[in-house]
């Protein structure tokens, strides 16, 4: 990617196999986990330093899923568990999950149990055996699930001999996903190290609205699919509180985002924006002529983006910002 200055910014995207002919786009939401986003060409952006540190570093959690269907619902009628939920062991599978979705279903008809869910270091090493074309190649991985599911549920050696003859003539297939072996993944979530939150996330999140960056990792609530859906609101918040100056559309929509007027999932803009405690319109300034305190931090963010980039270099230059830089932000001030 990289940008176009002919008097009004655009941003050129080469599309793998369509070199000769870049697309170009108005802005950008870039949705990529950084891992991935690592792999594009991103030089033309004129990223901030903290983003491209961001992208070459930050942390990134292991995880792997293994689901097995299986002929009947024999955890139901074999065993009695009735309910969704979950139990957890210290062998390699770590966490099974019985599904709460078919719970009422007949029980003598096929059906899949979630059998593992592992993080980190177990990741790692159940990893090791999830084949990229699973559930090929991926007979070691099926033998320590058989054993580990029999194992789990059973007290005593008799139990167990009697409940692995069950689910293995049970078992119909499988299949296992490891993120950290997906190249348009590169990991399964952002997991910040030591330091990693406080100097890194600031500068994810501060965009210009040009290339806006979205996903989990860019939001406070990472490595969940809520921080996912933050994260896109508050991109979208800042591109239209960027472009409200040439755009009247886009000045009634910022509005009313800024006005809680915006419904999930498409808002409102995220609780951490919103500094309507932290900030009092002076005295003598009519309030409807000054923006809403909602959304002043992404604003803020926005704006010394913006500045920066002016500038022309890799880190905000405070000693060198006019007050004509900052002047949509003076209308309200600090408490």
């Amino acid at each position: 990617m990289s940008y176009v200055d002919n008097n009004h910014q655009h941003i050129d995207v080469t599309v793998q196999g369509e070199e000769d002919k870049p697309r170009r786009f108005d802005a950008v939401f870039n949705s990529a986990p950084l891992g991935a986003m690592q792999q594009m060409g991103l030089e033309g952006l004129k990223l901030n330093w903290g983003t491209k540190q961001a992208i070459r570093s930050l942390g990134y959690g292991a995880s792997c899923k293994i689901g097995v269907r299986f002929r009947s619902l024999w955890w139901i009628h074999k065993l009695g568990i009735r309910d969704g939920g979950q139990a957890k062991t210290d062998l390699p599978i770590r966490c099974c999950v019985y599904p709460s979705y078919n719970m009422h279903d007949p029980p003598e008809q096929p059906g899949v149990l979630f059998v593992s869910y592992t993080w980190s270091q177990e990741a790692e090493r159940i990893g090791a055996l999830i084949s990229r074309e699973s559930p090929d190649k991926e007979e070691a991985l099926k033998r320590v699930v058989l054993h580990d599911l029999a194992r789990l549920h059973s007290s005593t050696d008799a139990a167990y001999e009697d409940l692995k003859h069950t689910i293995t003539a049970e078992y119909l297939d499988h299949y296992a996903y490891n993120w950290y072996a997906d190249p348009t993944s590169v990991g399964a979530f952002a997991y910040f190290g030591p330091g990693q939150f406080q100097k890194m996330y600031p500068s994810i999140v501060q965009s210009h609205g040009k290339h806006v960056i979205i996903g989990e990792a860019a939001s406070s609530h990472h490595a969940w699919v809520v921080g996912a859906l933050e994260s896109a609101v508050r991109g979208v918040y800042q591109f239209l509180w960027q472009h409200s100056r040439v755009s009247e559309a886009a000045h009634r929509a910022a509005e009313d985002y800024a006005a809680d007027r915006v419904p999930m999932p498409f808002g409102p803009v995220p609780a951490e924006y919103d500094r309507t405690q932290d900030i009092r319109v002076p005295d003598g300034v009519d309030d409807a002529a000054v923006p809403s305190p909602r959304g002043e931090l992404a604003r803020q963010q926005a704006m010394m983006e913006e500045i920066r980039l002016k500038q022309g270099g890799d880190f905000l230059d405070p000693s060198i910002v006019s007050e004509r830089d900052v002047a949509p932000i003076l209308a309200v001030v600090s408490a």
